[in-house]
């Protein structure tokens, strides 16, 4: 419940500090986090936790601390059948009454979906985004483009595209600071099923040119797996990692139990 406390807090402080980073990452946090399972109902599986959080009408979660300090999120969501879109506001308020307020409007398109948010913090400031993707048929291939907007004005975005290959993914990211430096990530998956190993490999390349790389592969044994993965820094120094995990039998097992 603590947790929960915290939580909220960290987002009505961020809209405190005026940050553009702040506000709007802890808003749009909160936005997306799962608050739908309050703390005396039973773990709920993710697919369960999603189809309820489409559904219409408002909802109300209030944490508790050990200190009797309270904070709320109330949640409403409209969904319009006809025209394939859905509206949701979020009100958070912290122990100390100030709120924060979020409101976004997706639209499902005919190869994806359109999705425009706002948020605006306890001392009235705003942060924006707006997000789109689309799933190319041909090239198999989904995008995803996204923009925020801070407080102070600054912009920042994010485009992403996944294709689909013959034996797993290909998948390009890029992102552009406020300031105009990029980022870039660039992974890539196959399955090999003669040999039964899943290979992934990306590469990362910071605003300052400096790249890293992950290498990891997941090969199938007989009677469990062995995972090896290199880390390679900017400096090329790299670390090798292999984990091993094997699964006892059933005639070991009951080998054992005569032992015993």
């Amino acid at each position: 419940m603590n947790a929960k406390i915290l939580f909220f807090s960290a987002i009505l402080l961020a809209g405190a500090a005026g940050s553009a980073t702040d506000v709007e990452a802890s808003i749009a946090t909160s936005a997306s986090a799962s608050m739908a399972a309050a703390a005396d109902t039973p773990r709920r599986g993710k697919a369960q936790r999603q189809r309820a959080s489409r559904r219409e009408g408002t909802r109300t979660t209030t944490a508790t601390g050990r200190n009797g300090r309270t904070a709320q999120r109330t949640t409403t969501r409209d969904i319009d059948q006809a025209n394939r879109s859905a509206r949701a506001t979020r009100t958070t308020t912290g122990p100390n009454g100030r709120s924060a307020t979020g409101t976004s409007t997706t639209q499902r398109t005919e190869n994806g979906y359109t999705r425009n948010g706002e948020w605006v913090g306890p001392n009235g400031q705003t942060a924006s985004r707006s997000a789109e993707g689309s799933w190319d048929a041909e090239s198999q291939t989904w995008s995803r483009n996204a923009s925020s907007t801070g407080p102070n004005g600054k912009t920042r975005s994010q485009n992403v595209d996944t294709t689909r290959t013959d034996n797993g993914y290909v998948r390009n990211a890029e992102r552009t600071g406020p300031n105009g430096q990029t980022a870039s990530r660039n992974s890539e998956g196959n399955w090999d099923a003669e040999s039964q190993t899943w290979s992934r490999n990306a590469t990362s390349t910071g605003p300052n040119g400096n790249s890293r790389s992950t290498d990891v592969t997941t090969s199938r044994t007989d009677n469990g797996a062995t995972r090896t993965a290199t880390r390679t820094n900017a400096q090329g120094e790299s670390v090798t990692r292999t984990q091993t995990v094997e699964r006892e039998s059933a005639a070991d097992d009951a080998a054992g139990d005569s032992n015993d």
